[in-house]
Formats: structure tokens, sequence, C-alpha cells
């Protein structure tokens, strides 16, 4: 028996249209022998969020060890190209169509973080002093601070079995730069209901964690302003973020209005996608 996890031929931030695929990968990740075809045949375009959700999902799956895995690549070569360029390929051995974990990383554009990693930051710090006009101070409270810590909370808490995968892309055309983190672990109401058991949903606990000072874990050095001044900072120029975890979906537009929503489905852990607009930044 073959199970399939499709992708859309759109694979931007809209975690709507993933439903799908995300139902297909529960199947898959629950599987006992078989096969499990990851299929991006019909892929026209990848933001990052979408490349490190099927990079973790693909990882999780092949750990198990359950099913032969395989992949189909994109029939559109600029596609296959990109993914060529970030790095999916050297983070996976390909026999064939065939697929299993190499255990490699690829520097700043997809990389696959379970403790912290210092040169990894100072990778994304010289990045941003290239792609940006930021200065070098802000670059570095954005990644040493904000980035690092909200990063670090993941890996601390989420009790993700993969870790999480960080994949990052400037659109010249654009002007933006898309971050994206993706864990598949237990969400940020698990994470904090212990601390604060009055919270009941997933919208309202991500509304909570990203006001400053809230933290998971015991206060010390950083803990709890990762994202309080990551959203502070994108609220400052222009910037959005999106928070999906569970059955929580918050975002904060480019004039900092923020919306907290249920989502109608379940996400199997937690996305933060992260949009920097380089034509509002200070020059």
């Amino acid at each position: 028996m073959m199970l399939r996890v499709e992708f859309p031929s759109q694979c931007e931030n809209r975690i709507l249209d993933y439903r799908k695929t995300l139902d297909q990968y529960r199947a898959a990740a629950n599987a006992e022998g078989g096969e499990v075809l990851f299929d991006c045949t019909n892929v026209c375009f990848f933001r990052p969020f979408g490349l490190s959700l099927l990079t973790i999902l693909l990882f999780d799956v092949i750990r198990r060890e359950r099913c032969t895995v395989s992949f189909n690549r994109p029939s559109n070569s600029a596609v296959d190209r990109y993914l060529e360029d970030q790095g999916f390929y050297s983070e996976f051995l390909f026999s064939g169509k065939v697929v299993k974990g190499a255990g490699r990383s690829t520097g700043v554009q997809l990389k696959r973080l379970e403790m912290y990693d210092g040169s990894y930051f100072d990778n994304i710090a010289r990045w941003l002093d290239v792609n940006t006009s930021l200065s070098p101070d802000t670059v570095q409270t954005v990644v040493t601070v904000s980035l690092a810590e909200v990063v670090n909370n993941v890996i601390d808490h989420s009790d993700s079995a993969v870790g999480c995968y960080v994949c990052a892309q400037y659109y010249p055309a654009e002007e933006r730069l898309f971050f994206s983190i993706v864990d598949l672990g237990v969400g940020i109401l698990a994470t904090l209901r212990e601390k604060y058991p009055a919270l009941k949903s997933s919208p309202e606990a991500i509304s909570l964690a990203v006001q400053s000072g809230v933290s998971g874990k015991p206060i010390g050095r950083n803990a709890g302003v990762g994202l309080w001044l990551l959203t502070d900072f994108l609220k400052q120029y222009g910037g959005q973020l999106q928070i999906v975890s569970f059955e929580g979906d918050w975002t904060q537009n480019s004039e900092g209005k923020c919306v907290a929503a249920n989502l109608p489905f379940q996400f199997p852990g937690t996305c933060i996608n992260i949009i920097i607009n380089n034509r509002t930044l200070p020059r």
C-alpha cells in the first residue's frame, strides 16, 4: 500500500493551503509498513515556510523507519533548482526516488537545529548585513536576542523529536526577507499551560506568548523577550509575523494589527513565519 503526501502547487505561507497535506502526513506518520510518497510534482513555487514544512515532515517520517519513503521532484525545473540551491537535496540521501536522512546541514537557507548553534546565528547576522539596510547594532539585537531566543525556546520546550527546521530567503523583486521556523512539538498552549493554568485555547496562548516577560520557563536572561522584541521590531518597520500552533493561528500585519483565530484543523506543532520589509527599514 502506498500513502501519498502531496504538496500544493503554490507553497506559500497560507496555512489553510496545507490542510490536505497535513492530513496525509498524519496517516503516513502512523503507518506500519508500505511506502510513503512525498509528491512535489505539481509545485510551482516555494516560500521558506513551505520548504521548511516539506523538510521537517519528510524527515519525521524517515526517522520513524516504518516505511519506505520516496520523493517526486517538482516537474518545474526552476522550482527543482530552488530546492537544490536551498540545500534540500543535501539534507537527505537519494537513491532514485527513495530517500533517507543524511544528517547534513546547509547553512542559513535550510538547517535543522537541535541545540543552540552560535555560528548559525552569526551566519544569519552576516546575511542580514548583506541583504538589508539594518544597522549592525539592530542586526545583533534582532538575531542574537530575538531570533536566538525564539529558536532556543523551541529547542528547550517544544519536545519536538526532530528539533526544528529554519529556512530563510530574500526576494529582491519584493525587497522582502522571509524566515520560517517549524517544529513538530507539543505546541505553545501545552508549553505555557503549567505556568498559566487559566489558558483555554491555542489562540489565547499565542496571544499571551508574544507579550513581554511571558515564558514557559523560569525567568532568566532573555526569557520571555524573544517574541515580544520580534513583534515590536516588525511593528516598527512594517514587517509581518504569523504564528501557527495546533488549533491557533495568530498574525500581526504590516500595520501592527494582531488577529488570533482558531484553525479548522490541527497543525502538528508550531510554525513561526517572519517577513521583513526592506523597503520600510531605515536607510
